[in-house]
């Protein structure tokens, strides 16, 4: 699960990085939602995150992902490599 805010850069790179997985991983449900939908308080300074279930099990959270995918503003196609 993506939380996203399309007024933040890193949100829109780690979406473009998760179109190319959702195309290239078919059989893997990659799912986006605007982070104050989700979750009303939900800071920006969280976002984007990435919350990661498997048979509907909490496996594991991101959150902010920059800081465990190169940093704000460092968030690039090259992170996709360590996202799985």
């Amino acid at each position: 699960l993506h939380l996203y805010q399309t007024s933040i850069e890193d949100s829109n790179v780690l979406g473009k990085i998760f179109d190319y997985l959702a195309k290239k991983y078919v059989l893997v449900k990659f799912m986006k939602i605007v982070s104050t939908n989700c979750i009303e308080i939900f800071s920006d300074k969280d976002v984007p995150a990435v919350i990661i279930y498997q048979n509907g099990k909490l496996i594991r959270q991101f959150i902010p992902a920059v800081y465990y995918f190169g940093g704000s503003g460092h968030l690039s196609w090259q992170s996709k490599f360590f996202i799985f």
